[in-house]
């Protein structure tokens, strides 16, 4: 009766001082080795479209910015705007907008705020 052997892949090496080496991979080292390298191809695919869909954003956002009203544009503000109205700097700022005092919309990275809805967020808390 002849023993099956497990199935493995050898290789043969030589270094510099002419000794050979040998060097064995089981198939189920292979195969995990196949995996590994699959998914990192699938990680690299996935990162390449989340960057291809932030610029889509970007540009949509840019677009939709430069299509508003005048209207609109001017009822828009950012941080410094708001610090500007409250007069307050900028840690009492940073403080009501972790709270969240104030709906914030963010575009490109950019914090704005809508001049009514800051208004009423004002009315809201205000003390007596």
């Amino acid at each position: 009766m002849v023993k099956q052997l497990p199935p493995a892949v050898t290789a043969y090496l030589t270094n510099r001082n002419g000794c050979s080496l040998i060097i064995a991979w089981s198939v189920k080292q292979e195969k995990m080795e196949k995996y590994a390298q699959k998914m990192l191809q699938l990680q690299e695919r996935v990162i390449e479209l989340l960057e291809k869909l932030d610029e889509r954003f970007e540009k949509l956002s840019n677009a939709l910015l430069d299509w508003a009203p005048e209207s609109l544009k001017n009822q828009l503000l950012d941080n410094t705007d708001l610090k500007g109205i409250l007069k307050i700097g900028d840690t009492k700022f940073f403080q009501l907008k972790k709270c969240r005092v104030f709906p914030t919309y963010r575009l490109n990275g950019k914090d704005y705020y809508l001049e009514n809805e800051v208004l009423e967020a004002i009315r809201i808390h205000r003390t007596n």
